[in-house]
């Protein structure tokens, strides 16, 4: 069974202001590992912070799977960890906190949609200076 690291981050310039996200990820591949990444996209809308990362977590997951997309193996023998700084998001992906604002249920579904379709998937927060050493951003 393989492992999968997908680091995720979004933020806007203001917040609210324009919005960007960003992903890296690590697949292993026989004896050595595929990287993809680290791309920064901007999603050319203003939104706040938590919204760039939910809409990170998306794209990060959507470049993963289009990745495999090739591979002989589906998605559902890989493992993911999806490490993230947004102590908030992770744990509303979690369930552990409750999603207040009617915008960020729909982008949460997103993410979990994509999530289900790994074997297991872990969601982990990490300190900023994690996602900075791997995004740059």
């Amino acid at each position: 069974m393989s492992n999968i690291l997908l680091i995720v981050d979004g933020g806007s310039r203001g917040n609210p202001g324009p919005i960007y996200g960003a992903y890296y990820f690590e697949v292993p591949n026989g004896n050595f590992v595929v990287t993809g990444g680290p791309a920064v996209i901007e999603f050319g809308e203003d939104g706040s912070n938590n919204d760039a990362e939910y809409r990170a977590m998306v794209l990060g997951l959507d470049a993963v799977a289009d990745y495999l997309n090739g591979s002989a193996k589906p998605l559902h023998e890989f493992n993911l960890v999806l490490l993230s700084d947004s102590q908030l998001v992770v744990n509303q992906v979690l369930g552990i906190y409750q999603v207040r604002a009617e915008k960020f249920l729909e982008l949460k579904e997103r993410v979990l949609d994509r999530l289900f379709s790994f074997r297991t998937f872990t969601v982990q927060w990490v300190p900023r200076d994690v996602t900075n050493a791997y995004l740059g951003c």
